[in-house]
């Protein structure tokens, strides 16, 4: 399972999980393996996050998608905007 992911979230109260690839670029293939690698694996939910997609990523009913200005969005919205830089060092 771990190979496969980037990140596992756990949500304590429900013990529900989610799987989190991280990719700097990427393209619908490289989507479309991950969302077929997390299909059969047990998690209530995943996400694929990309700040530089090469084209439009399209989503499929198992995996949220994440890129560019609603990523950018979302970092700035969870005030995580002065973490980023730090870690990406």
């Amino acid at each position: 399972l771990q190979k496969d992911t980037d990140l596992i979230l756990e949500q304590p109260a429900t013990k529900a999980r989610a799987l989190v690839q991280v990719k700097s670029t990427a393209d619908q293939s490289v989507l479309d393996d991950y969302a077929a690698r997390f299909k059969d694996m047990q998690a209530e939910t995943s996400f694929f996050v990309c700040h530089s997609p090469r084209g439009e990523l399209v989503a499929n009913v198992y995996m949220h998608v994440w890129t560019g200005p609603d990523l950018a969005t979302r970092i700035v919205q969870a005030g995580l905007v002065d973490w980023v830089p730090d870690r990406a060092a």
